[in-house]
Formats: C-alpha cells, sequence, structure tokens
C-alpha cells in the first residue's frame, strides 16, 4: 500500500545517500547569527501532546505585580516562574511603551535572560491540575516556555504551527499573526491577505497549537544550566525525510560556537522511522531552515 502525501510532504528514495545529499543542501554558510534559530525556524509539523510536562503539581504561584504606570523603571522579583527565581526589570518609556525583562537567578549564582517582551508573561495551566506548565510570551508570533520529559526547559515559536493548522502555505510571517487570551487559554489566529489567501480570523485552543509544533530549542539542560554563548541545541520531530512512514523521522542540530559565523560548529543528527541514525557536521555556526522546506 503506497503512503499517503501531503502537501508539506517530500517525496524521496528512502536512501542514505540522497537523505544525506538533502540535508547538506540545508547548510549553506548563512549571513545570520546562529542565535537567530529561534526567529527562523518555527515550525508546523505536529508533536504528540504527550510532551506537554509539568514540573510541579504544587499550586499556580503569583504572577508578578507592576505597579509603574508613568515613565520610568521598577524591579519586580519572582520566587517561581516554572520553579526558577529571579528578577523582571520593568521599564516605561516617555512614550508610553511598557518593556519587561526576565532575568533568571539560577541555584549557583549564574544570571541568565529568560526574555525581554513588550507584555508580562503569562503563567498558563495546560492540563488542569492548577499548577503552571509554561509561560507564554504574547508577541505577534506567541513563543512559549515549557519543560519536557527530559527536564530541560525548551521554548517554541507557534506562528508556523498556526499557519500550518489552518492549511496555509507560503510565507507565513507576513501571513499569520498570534494573540494569546488569558482568561480562557485559547489563541486569535488571524491570518492577514496574501496572494490569494484571503483575510479570516479563527480562535483555538493553545494545547491545540502546541500539538502542531514539533520544533523546540533548549533554554537551560536537564541540569538546569544554560548552554554556552553562541550555540544552540533544537529539536523536530514527526518529519518525513526518507520516504518512508508517515512523519517519523527525527532531527537533532547543535551549533556551537560564537557571534561570528567563521567560528564553530554545526552539527546534525537525523534518525529515520526504521531506527537508522545519519550524521552530519558543518564547520561553520549556521541556522537551520524551516523544517516546511525539508
Amino acid at each position: 500500500m503506497s503512503v499517503p502525501k501531503t502537501r508539506l510532504s517530500t517525496a524521496m528514495s528512502g536512501s542514505a545517500s540522497e537523505t544525506e545529499q538533502r540535508l547538506r543542501n540545508l547548510f549553506a554558510r548563512h549571513k545570520r547569527p546562529a542565535l537567530l534559530l529561534v526567529a527562523v525556524v518555527a515550525l508546523a509539523i505536529g508533536l504528540c501532546g504527550g510532551l506537554v510536562a509539568c514540573r510541579s503539581t504544587a499550586p499556580a504561584a503569583e504572577e508578578p505585580v507592576f505597579a509603574l504606570t508613568e515613565p520610568g523603571e521598577e524591579q519586580v522579583p519572582f520566587a517561581d516562574l516554572l520553579g526558577l527565581s529571579g528578577t523582571v526589570t520593568h521599564t516605561v518609556t516617555d512614550d508610553g511603551v511598557h518593556h519587561y525583562a526576565y532575568q533568571l537567578r539560577l541555584e549557583d549564582g549564574t544570571e541568565f535572560s529568560l526574555a525581554e517582551t513588550w507584555m508580562p508573561l503569562y503563567q498558563v495551566d495546560l492540563d488542569g491540575d492548577g499548577a503552571v506548565d509554561a509561560l507564554v510570551e504574547n508577541e505577534f508570533f506567541l513563543q512559549v516556555y515549557r519543560y519536557w520529559p527530559d527536564g530541560s526547559l525548551r521554548t517554541q515559536q507557534l506562528q508556523e504551527a498556526a499557519a500550518h493548522l489552518l492549511g496555509l502555505e507560503g510565507d507565513y510571517g507576513r501571513m499569520v499573526e498570534l494573540a494569546f487570551q488569558p482568561e480562557d487559554g485559547t489563541v486569535v489566529i488571524h491570518v492577514w491577505p496574501y496572494d490569494d489567501v484571503p483575510e479570516r480570523e479563527e480562535r483555538v485552543p493553545l494545547s491545540r497549537l502546541l500539538e502542531e509544533a514539533n520544533w523546540s530549542e533548549v533554554v537551560l539542560t536537564p541540569e538546569g544550566q544554560p548552554l554556552p554563548q553562541g550555540s544552540s541545541l533544537s529539536y523536530v520531530e514527526g518529519l518525513t525525510l526518507d520516504g518512508q512512514g508517515e512523519r517519523d523521522d527525527n532531527l537533532v542540530v547543535r551549533v556551537t560556537g560564537t557571534d561570528e559565523l567563521t567560528q564553530g560548529a554545526t552539527e546534525i543528527e537525523v534518525t529515520l522511522g526504521n531506527g537508522e541514525t545519519l550524521f552530519w557536521s558543518y564547520p561553520h555556526a549556521t541556522a537551520l531552515p524551516s523544517p516546511r522546506f525539508i
């Protein structure tokens, strides 16, 4: 029986050599630093909903309370955002724009920047047990921070997941804008007119978007430590690379180096659905294109 094909699938022979050639083509030298990996790679292929992991069964912690309304700056400490402590620097500009910089303080005293946003991070209970499972950065692309079963803290962007959920193709970065609704845990997906795509708007549960997003990037390792400066570790699951089976191939991409692209390295490990593992390396730090185009 032939395997059904979708618009997002690429037919291949299944040979290791052809898979290698296709993946090598991804790693042409880029001008963007590896730290832009998050902005480049927001995926839209399904991730098993069972990957949603709860770090604690304790009641949800109180969110930081911000009092500043006039131009100026305030420091607001927090003791438990996904089990982490630190400080939020809240700034109001002369133009009335709010800015929030979340700085973590790890157990060994390490200071680590989690996020800089124009809105406070929302704490979300994904499974209804009363405990915080994720932090949501409510920008137009919608970024989520949550723990994985291996204990690592990872981030995901959901703009491309929304485009895939609605069956859209094209430049999703220009087509789709997201807005999280904290009162009911849903996301408003606004589709702007683009090419032959008409303007439309849909509302879906945040959990549904997480099921569609199969890319994640490590923020803190299972040991609770950030990656070295200029490094990244990304996981892409549920791909169809070898033409065998359906969405049963996975990637791990490791980038090491500094902000200079002439230094460092990129390593990619592919695990096919038949259990075969392939490995390649590239002698520069580089960014991974969207798996929609793999």
